[in-house]
């Protein structure tokens, strides 16, 4: 017999090649809802993440906001923009020193006449300066009619480091705008207690991109106050307050989650290159993979094993058929001592070759 059509040769590669079919099966559909799973979970982890920071930047600004209009209430800083006598200033400047002692995030504090000049400062390197020229964007937002407003960053003329201005009308007793407050947010504060020490992967990072398109927050501190990729105008003019959003950055893919703020016109993202998401991914596909190889091959060698136990003893019982049909009808010790129907056969064939010598 052909070692191809034996049973020996058949059986082990039947079952193998139906149990490898199987295993692949389901290593498809394991694959595949793995796979979804992973993908939720990440989009479930950049969306938390956004929203988180959004949040918190909106109160962080928010409270920077109050905190200036409540400065900009202070009776002795609205009475001095109302008489500018010496006393008044001397109180206000001690007042203003007070609030920048009592608040962390703020460099500085001046106060200015209705066309943005610097009347009273905290800073010697902002005195006879105006406001447009030290924080244009917030000086147009102040002078357009908002009674209090956060401007885009700017390098500071103080410390040289990029701050955050917040602005807040100053009224007098009937109401009338007569001046602005200014309060100078120090960026790095924001950036130690809130970006620092954030881990998000190889390439993964936060930042926070204002209405004019600069970053006004980012895990980098280098990028801050710098113009933001093109691909954020996109973000900007989408309808939806938050969603996923993807762009490429030369031959890079970056994927992540937005979230527009409510406190301010800004935009909160978590971008990480697709490499780097999708890299579990692979890893859990490469590693199934292997798994899956192993186990069809001890899965073949296994079979062939135990068919060979199988058709072993059989090839004994074919012997002893063949020897009878030639009338070889010789008695040796080749009786095979299974207790199973291979064993049954074998004795049954090894006594009738016995009863069949008794008769002849």
């Amino acid at each position: 017999m052909k070692k191809l059509n034996s049973l020996a040769f058949k059986l082990p590669l039947s079952i193998s090649f139906i149990s490898s079919i199987i295993i692949i099966i389901l290593l498809v559909i394991s694959l595949f809802f793995s796979s979804k799973g992973i993908t939720e979970s990440i989009n479930v982890g950049f969306r938390n993440t956004v929203e988180g920071y959004a949040y918190l930047l909106d109160a962080v600004t928010e409270s920077q906001m109050m905190l200036a209009n409540s400065y900009a209430s202070d009776a002795n800083i609205r009475n001095y923009m109302i008489f500018r006598d010496e006393v008044y200033s001397v109180y206000s400047g001690r007042d203003m020193s007070n609030f920048i002692e009592k608040n962390s995030y703020v460099e500085s504090i001046y106060l200015t006449d209705i066309n943005g000049n610097v009347l009273l400062t905290t800073s010697e390197a902002l005195k006879n300066r105006n406001m447009a020229d030290i924080r244009p964007h917030l000086w147009s937002k102040l002078s357009s009619g908002e009674k209090v407003a956060f401007g885009s960053p700017r390098e500071s003329p103080v410390s040289g480091e990029i701050t955050l201005g917040v602005g807040s009308i100053i009224t007098d007793f009937t109401n009338n705008t007569i001046g602005y407050l200014v309060t100078t947010v120090k960026g790095s504060v924001i950036h130690d207690h809130y970006f620092s020490k954030v881990k998000l992967g190889r390439t993964g990072r936060i930042v926070a991109v204002n209405e004019n398109f600069i970053v006004t927050m980012d895990m980098e501190p280098a990028n801050i106050n710098k113009p933001a990729p093109t691909e954020y105008k996109n973000i900007f003019n989408n309808t939806s307050d938050e969603g996923p959003y993807s762009y490429k950055n030369g031959n890079i893919v970056r994927m992540g989650y937005y979230k527009k703020m409510t406190v301010q016109p800004w935009i909160v993202t978590y971008a990480m290159n697709e490499d780097e998401i999708f890299e579990q991914i692979r890893t859990t596909v490469f590693i199934s993979i292997l798994v899956a190889a192993a186990s069809i091959i001890v899965l073949v060698i296994f079979m062939f094993m135990y068919a060979r136990r199988i058709t072993k003893p059989l090839s004994i019982v074919v012997e002893e058929a063949k020897e009878i049909e030639e009338g070889r009808l010789v008695m040796h010790g080749r009786k095979v001592n299974r207790k199973d129907e291979i064993g049954e056969l074998s004795r049954s064939f090894h006594n009738m070759k016995y009863k069949l010598i008794e008769i002849i």
